[in-house]
């Protein structure tokens, strides 16, 4: 008999630590690799291993919550390893009082151990959810009623020439660093004119490149800070996103528009990530409530010639998601 449960118990734990196995057999669903010139896996890699984004701008609180997170799952799944443990001893002691004590002590001390950690995590969770959560310097939206064409960088308006003001450097550095978030660096119309390119300008307090419907560097503008704010409150708020074109790109190239808002530093398009309805009503609907005037699905051979005008209402569209050029056009 006793035999027996040493064979169960061996049994158990043996199930315990290679419970996992099986989850890495499975066949993981085809990846969506119609991004447009973007890098989507290199996203995932920076999310969940931590990596700095974007030239060294690292997202250190979110990784301390990760490793929080883990930190916690780690002791629970040791807390019942050594409770395995205990049992086992226990069984196996065979009437021998120093075992069957020595079990005792190890079920007492682990199961003391796991409820002072989870009461505690459950009492501050309780307290204040803030309590078990790092937060960094995450800039939150700001609206500043400037005339457009003032100069001053903070609405756009096609202003050119000079430096932009300190919240619009700042907002750009913080979409440089925010986790969740990306720009497109290839594939672009104007190679040397990428969202991520107009954002680093922006960071380091200057105008951004703009193009024009058929040619490239057609000179400098300001950029809507209450646009960027959008983007920064809609990727804090959990909607992950890839900016593919800010002032960078032809556009309005039907009516050959110089004055396309893009241009004017008015406009962005941005792709869900991941791309699929749901993460698409999200991002539909934020940008809307941060101020959006417009928001459309565009993409190649869409519906309505490729542009369809979205609402609340219609944000959850997917004639477009999985087309060529697929992404969401918003402007302020």
């Amino acid at each position: 008999m006793i035999k027996f449960k040493k064979l169960l118990l061996s049994l158990l734990l043996f199930e315990l630590l290679f419970a996992y196995v099986p989850a890495f057999a499975q066949t993981p669903p085809p990846y969506d690799y119609s991004q447009n010139g973007t890098n989507p896996i290199s996203s995932q890699i920076e999310t969940y291993l931590c990596s700095p984004k974007n030239g060294g701008s690292g997202v250190l609180y979110q990784c301390i919550n990760q490793i929080y997170k883990f930190a916690i799952v780690l002791a629970a799944v040791i807390g019942v390893f050594f409770i395995v443990i205990a049992g086992y001893v226990y069984m196996s002691a065979d009437g021998n009082s120093e075992s069957v004590d020595k079990a005792k002590s190890i079920l007492e001390s682990t199961i003391t151990s796991l409820v002072i950690l989870l009461a505690g995590y459950v009492l501050l969770n309780s307290i204040n959810p803030d309590l078990v959560q790092f937060h960094g310097n995450t800039l939150q939206p700001v609206t500043i009623n400037v005339a457009p064409g003032t100069g001053t960088g903070t609405t756009g308006g096609g202003t050119t020439g000079g430096t932009v003001a300190p919240d619009v450097a700042t907002a750009a550095k913080t979409l440089l660093s925010l986790n969740g978030v990306s720009a497109a660096s290839t594939n672009c119309d104007c190679t040397s004119n990428c969202a991520i390119n107009t954002l680093q300008l922006l960071a380091a307090g200057q105008p951004a490149i703009k193009d024009a419907p058929t040619t490239c560097n057609a000179g400098t503008v300001q950029v809507n800070l209450t646009m960027l704010n959008a983007l920064i409150t809609t990727a804090n708020s959990g909607t992950g996103f890839i900016i593919q074109s800010i002032t960078g790109g032809h556009h309005g190239i039907a009516t050959n528009n110089t004055n396309d808002p893009h241009y004017l530093g008015n406009a962005v398009d941005v792709t869900p990530q991941p791309a699929n309805a749901t993460i698409q009503t999200q991002l539909v609907n934020s940008l809307f409530q941060n101020g959006a005037t417009t928001v459309a699905l565009e993409c190649s051979g869409g519906p309505n010639g490729g542009y369809l005008p979205l609402t609340n209402a219609t944000a959850g569209n997917s004639a477009c998601i999985g087309l060529n050029g697929y992404h969401i056009h918003a402007q302020w």
